[in-house]
Order: structure tokens, then sequence, then C-alpha cells
């Protein structure tokens, strides 16, 4: 005999077996679950077993975003981020966490960029503070002596000594000024301390004050803590402090000499609050804003609108029926006319009237109802005298 190969025989079913020949029982056919049943879109149903395309992939499509997707098919606003070129390297002073495309050009390394400056920097490519080439004493020993002197100048050097007492045990003709040093006897021993090393009063502790001139103003850069008298006209050196990056920068400051590290970067994006791509770290808005479409995004509805990105709850949803209010199925919250409405007939509805209509469905009281003939008289009945004829039959309600 033949062979019976069980299976599904249904062909509409995916497992539907061509081969077979009996039904394979319970579970030959399988229940069909429609949905998308590709596992890497967005709406993947695990459980579907036959495709019903409607896959999709939600992403961004913003080419110009920093996470575009070539491959997504449904576009999501809400996902782009947008690209925020800028300074990524640490050691710049422009760098900021606020960026996510490197741009080396907005990279600050702020030196001093004179060439003739004492602390010169060849790497730098922003202004920075310069020392200039300030030649002065840098002999510790000396009265005039300055820390701040970036080049010697040994020929400035001021050095005191007793120098109008050559008689004086410590005369020095070659100090270039006297500071009242000079010991005499005399002196010594008519002065509050004793200087004199012979005397019994000798006192190694003795010191001379002299006035110091340089600048008094300790927010110069020739600052020199030790001074007590102050040049006139004064040499002190204020520089003016600053942003003194020229680009990228919001608040810089061309009279700026020193760069006193309160530049604010210049961080575009989007700077509107409302926009689903508000960046709070932006302080410059550079156009980029967006914003969500909204509207109707169920399909199916009435009013739905596929460009619509984010659902304002105004769906009409499609409710089937009779919307010709004179019919006699009128469905007042229906918003689709589904093409059932059924109107009325008007006429006689009393089958046993004259001008009964079998197609009337609303009775318009016109039904004319005929008299029936007199009847005969009974047996019996004195002649001449009619008798009652019967009551018309009343009309139907």
């Amino acid at each position: 005999g033949a062979c019976l190969i069980g299976g599904c025989l249904d062909s509409t079913n995916p497992y539907y077996d061509p081969l077979a020949n009996i039904y394979g029982g319970y579970g030959a056919c399988k229940i069909i679950y429609s949905g998308c049943t590709d596992s890497l879109a967005s709406n993947y149903v695990p459980f579907a077993n036959k495709d019903d395309g409607s896959c999709f992939i939600e992403g961004c499509m913003d080419s110009s975003a920093l996470n575009y997707d070539p491959s997504a098919t449904k576009h999501l606003i809400v996902a782009c981020v947008p690209k925020r070129r800028g300074c990524m390297d640490s050691v710049s002073i422009s760098f900021s966490t606020y960026f996510n495309v490197h741009d080396a050009s907005a990279c600050f390394y702020p030196g001093c960029v004179d060439s003739t400056a004492a602390n010169y920097d060849p790497s730098a490519n922003s202004i920075g503070p310069c020392i200039p080439f300030w030649p002065g004493c840098t002999d510790s020993a000396a009265s005039n002596f300055l820390a701040a002197y970036t080049l010697a100048d040994p020929s400035s050097c001021r050095y005191g000594g007793c120098t109008s007492n050559p008689s004086a045990g410590n005369y020095n003709p070659s100090a270039d000024f006297d500071d009242g040093t000079c010991a005499s006897r005399r002196r010594m021993l008519a002065s509050s301390t004793c200087l004199d090393p012979q005397a019994s009063n000798y006192n190694t502790t003795a010191s001379c004050s002299y006035p110091i001139e340089g600048c008094t103003d300790s927010n110069a850069i020739n600052y020199r803590s030790s001074a007590t008298v102050e040049k006139s006209p004064s040499d002190c050196v204020v520089p003016v402090h600053g942003c003194t990056v020229s680009t990228g920068t919001l608040n810089f400051n061309s009279n700026a000499e020193y760069d006193d590290g309160s530049c604010v970067l210049v961080k575009e994006g989007c700077t509107n609050s409302t926009a689903v791509n508000f960046a709070s770290g932006a302080n410059t808005d550079d156009g980029s804003c967006e914003y969500h479409l909204l509207g109707c995004t169920t399909q199916g509805s009435l009013n739905y609108n596929s460009l619509a990105d984010a659902d304002d709850g105004s769906c009409v949803y499609i409710q089937s029926g009779c919307t010709d209010s004179s019919a006699d199925n009128y469905a007042a919250t229906a918003n689709t006319d589904d093409g059932s409405c059924a109107f009325p007939v008007r006429g006689c509805m009393f089958d046993g009237a004259t001008n009964y209509d079998s197609h009337a469905t609303s009775d318009d009281g016109s039904c004319v109802v005929a008299s029936p003939p007199p009847s005969p008289p009974p047996p019996g009945s004195p002649p001449g005298i009619p008798l009652p004829s019967p009551p018309p039959p009343s009309p139907p309600p």
C-alpha cells in the first residue's frame, strides 16, 4: 500500500507539509502568531512564527549626528547625539568633557610667544605671561640685589661700606657708598651699642639699618619685599590680568598681559531647554536645536501622522457604523460610515388595508379599510326592517 506521511495538511499554515497525506495530530499545524520575526529589530516578537512585515529598527537617522545609525528605519530624534567639536586634550586649557569630537585646532597651550622674552616658549600657541629680559644686580650681597632680575648686570651692583673715614678699622675704599658703618673709636664709645671689639661692652649683634629702595607694590612683577623706600618715580611694573586666549573664548581681554585663568571657553550646542537635544553645558547656540513633531503615532487611526515622533494623545480611533442621522440605525458615536445605514419606508403596514405596503418599515397612518357588504337578514325577521350593520374593523394600531 501507499506510505502514510503525517504532517500539517493546511496549506495556509507556515508549517504546511506538501509531502504529508494524513494529519499528523495535535501540533502538526502550529498556531500562527503574526509579528516581527527579525531578532535585530526594535519590535521583535520572540514568539511570532509568521512575519507580518512590521519590523523596524529605531535609531538616529541624522547623518550629521555622532551616533548616526545607517541601519535604522525609524528615526528617533531623542536618540541622536549632536557632534560637539572641541579640545579633548586634558593638558590644554581649553579642554572640556563637554566635547565629544576632538579638534586639535581648538586646543590652546598658553605660554610666552615673544621670542625676545626670557621665558619664550616655542611650543605655546596662545598668549601667556612673558618675562622680559630685565637686567639688574643678581648678587645677593649687593645692596640693590633683586631676585626678579632675569639678566645679570654686575656693573649695576652697589656695595655699601665705610668710605668716609680712612682711619676707621673697617674703612673700605672699594665700597660704592658709605653705609655709616665706619667704626671710629669715638663713635663706638659714644653709641648706645659698642662696636669696638677691644671694649668690655662690645656687642656682636649690633647692626645698622639703612633704607632699601625698590618696588613696594605686591601686585607688581618686580615687587621687592625687603624694600622700605619707593623710588621716585616708581619703577613698579603692574601687569594687566585677564583672559589672554583670543580664539574660542567669550571673555578675551586684548589688554591683558598675564593670563589669570578666567577664560570662559565657547561651548556650542542647543541652548533651548525645550528642544530634544538641549545641551545644558552649552553657552553659545549653534542653531542645532531640534524639536519633537507631536501628533498621532498609532497606525490605523483616522489622524495618524507618519512624520510625528512623539505621541500627543490626539489619536482618533475608527468607530464604524451608520453616520446618517436620518437613518433608522444611526450611530451617534460612529466616525466612519460602513454603508450599513437603513432608511425608513413609510406607508401602511396593516395587511388588511386596501393600501397595504409590504415594503413599509414605518406606518404613516394612511391605511384604508373597505366597509364589508350588508349581511342578509336572518330567517323570520320582519320584512322591511333592516338589520344593523356590523361595525367596521378597527385599523391596526
